[in-house]
């Protein structure tokens, strides 16, 4: 797409004020746009400004700042791959449930099993309030295994949790298995 600037205007493309104006855009280096965070200036991607860029997932790239400011683009690519697996709802993460039975075992009284974890003080950490964050720490889940706390009185951390096999997990619970 060639932008144009309006007829109005007296100076002559493209060493009018309009070029100057795109090329004015400056963002300082630890600007945050969505998962990404300028780290510097970028060469210009024909009379456009870019900057280098650092994804939350560690990608780095190039983007052009009109992009930034405009929040056209929000990611280095994962979170559009991660909506295009799953969908744009969290309901459609094969964990999503597992993350929300987690959170009703610690807070809702009315769960089969708030007994063993909310009546004893056990709660989500912090960083699990976020179900993103809670899929990064936990990783993928093997075949056959459930969410399980090592330590029974300890909350649900990602020090703490790990998925194990229903047998695993009666080696380390005794025969209650819940």
């Amino acid at each position: 797409m060639n932008a144009t600037p309006p007829s109005s205007w007296p100076n002559s493309w493209p060493n009018s004020s309009f070029t100057n104006a795109v090329q004015a855009i400056h963002i300082p280096s630890g600007t945050r746009f969505g998962r990404l965070t300028v780290i510097e200036r970028g060469p210009n991607i024909g009379s456009n400004r870019s900057m280098l860029v650092r994804c939350d997932c560690g990608t780095e790239k190039i983007v052009q700042a009109r992009y930034l400011r405009e929040e056209k683009i929000k990611s280095c690519g994962c979170l559009r791959t991660a909506q295009d697996t799953y969908g744009h709802r969290r309901s459609d993460h094969p964990f999503y449930q597992i993350w929300k039975n987690m959170h009703a075992r610690c807070n809702n009284r009315s769960h089969s099993g708030y007994a063993g974890c909310g009546a004893l003080g056990v709660r989500v950490c912090e960083r699990w309030h976020t179900f993103e964050a809670f899929i990064q720490d936990m990783g993928p889940r093997p075949p056959r295994t459930v969410l399980c706390r090592m330590d029974e009185l300890k909350d649900y951390t990602p020090e703490n949790t790990r998925w194990l096999t229903a047998m695993q997990k009666r080696a380390i619970h005794g025969a209650k298995f819940r």
